[in-house]
């Protein structure tokens, strides 16, 4: 992933910094971003859906990302000298909370939209919301390294 070949102060990458877990999930989110994307992008452009619609929904997504970032807790190990990420507490509270808005989303949205449209807010907000754990993620990594001098 691009975003994790910058080097640090080190010279090594944050790539070579991260758990092989972090960085797997990284690749699902950028996965799921991008496929999410492309079909909303494709719905936009033969006119099934608003792009007014589609961006707010990504923003909204990117929102929730940031917040939702907080399942994990991400921190330096000094055994194996990489950054790793466990759930705390409050990540299993979040991750409950965001479990409720998924499984409820047609409550929530179901009076706006129905069919295709909610479909593809749906999509929209999900894509949107990877795309704000990726970004959250790789901040906070860079943080923890900053902090640590590397």
């Amino acid at each position: 992933m691009w975003l994790l070949e910058k080097t640090g102060e080190s010279g090594a990458s944050l790539k070579e910094l991260m758990d092989e877990n972090i960085i797997k999930r990284l690749k699902g989110y950028r996965g799921i971003a991008l496929i999410f994307l492309v079909i909303v992008t494709i719905e936009v452009i033969l006119g099934y859906f608003s792009l007014f619609l589609a961006i707010v929904g990504i923003l909204s997504g990117v929102v929730i990302g940031i917040l939702s970032n907080r399942i994990f807790h991400l921190h330096w190990d000094d055994e194996s000298q990489l950054v790793i990420s466990n759930v705390d507490r409050i990540g299993v509270v979040v991750i409950l909370l965001y479990v409720v808005v998924v499984i409820y989303r047609r409550f929530f949205l179901g009076g706006y939209f129905e069919g295709t449209p909610l479909l593809l807010v749906t999509l929209s907000i999900i894509a949107g919301t990877m795309i704000g754990r990726l970004l959250t993620t790789i901040v906070l990594v860079r943080r923890i390294l900053r902090n640590l001098g590397l």
